[in-house]
Order: structure tokens, then C-alpha cells, then sequence
């Protein structure tokens, strides 16, 4: 049995990946539970200021929408509850939203970032053992990196993603 307290992840949704939806399925279907319980998501987009001409907004909306449906439905074994931060396309503030989804108001998954945010997402989520599933591609040093045990892109070649699911 997987206690929620210690499954810790970083997600990103593009609204356009089918990889990032297995994922969310994936996480919902952990057996080995009494009922649903839930997991909260730490979620962060570029949704305003330089944010709002990104696809961020879009994203968000994809991932909602697969949240809600996997909330209606009931599907899996956990409810997956989304808790939004608006990181306004900027690094300070995107740091203020993973000080309180990493430090704060610890959650299991943060799913989010645009791709100018990788590195430094990925410097910050390494220490806390967050799976960071990282939206777009990033350079492919800080993926393939041996340091790098807990970061996980959406957009990335088939072969990356088991090193994320295994370290998941």
C-alpha cells in the first residue's frame, strides 16, 4: 500500500501530449487502497502576464479537463486534486510556487513549467525526491544527466521515460 504522503512528483499536462495523460491514469489506478483517497496535485502555468500568450492557459485547461473527468468517472484508486499557482511567466515567481508545493504545503505531484524553467525546476525538485515531470523538451543534458533521478519530460524520446516511472 502506497502511503499519498510519500509519493512525490512533478507532472506537466500540455493539453496535446498523450503521454502526459497515461501518466495521470497511471497515477490514479494505484491499487492497494480502501476507498478514494486523495492526491494532491501542485500545479503551475504561465497563466498571466507574458503567461497569457503562451500555451500554458490551454494547458491547464487539458489537464482540468482529464482531472475532472477522472474525478466524475471515478476511475482509480486515488482522486487527483489539482492545486493551482500562477507562476506569471516569471522564474521568481515560479520558485515562490515550488517553495509551497516542495516546502510549504508538501503535495505528491506538481505538475507544470514551461520550458524555460526546466533546469532551474529540476535543480530545485532533485533534493526533495520530486519526480518532475517537465512540460516540452528542455535540453537534453539535464534529462539524460546520471544526477538527474527525478526528472521526467512530457515531450521527450519513448526511451527516457522509464528512467521517471522507474525512479517513480
Amino acid at each position: 500500500c502506497i502511503n499519498t504522503c510519500q509519493i512525490r512528483m512533478a507532472v506537466c499536462f500540455d493539453g496535446k501530449s498523450p503521454a502526459a495523460m497515461y501518466v495521470l491514469l497511471l497515477l490514479s489506478f494505484i491499487s492497494g487502497t480502501v476507498g478514494r483517497p486523495t492526491v494532491r496535485v501542485g500545479v503551475y502555468f504561465s497563466l498571466t502576464g507574458a503567461g497569457a500568450s503562451t500555451n500554458n492557459p490551454e494547458a491547464w485547461k487539458g489537464l482540468k479537463l482529464v482531472l475532472d473527468k477522472l474525478s466524475q468517472e471515478s476511475l482509480g484508486a486515488y482522486e487527483i486534486v489539482p492545486l493551482l499557482c500562477d507562476d506569471q511567466f516569471s522564474i521568481a515567481v515560479a520558485r515562490g510556487c515550488w517553495k509551497r508545493f516542495a516546502v510549504d504545503d508538501p503535495v505528491p505531484v506538481v505538475i507544470g513549467g514551461h520550458t524555460a524553467f526546466t533546469v532551474d525546476a529540476a535543480n530545485y525538485f532533485e533534493p526533495f525526491g520530486i519526480l518532475n515531470l517537465q512540460c516540452c523538451t528542455g535540453p537534453n543534458a539535464i534529462y539524460s544527466s546520471p544526477q538527474r533521478r527525478w526528472l521526467f519530460g512530457i515531450h521527450r524520446p519513448s526511451d527516457d521515460y522509464p528512467k521517471g516511472i522507474i525512479n517513480a
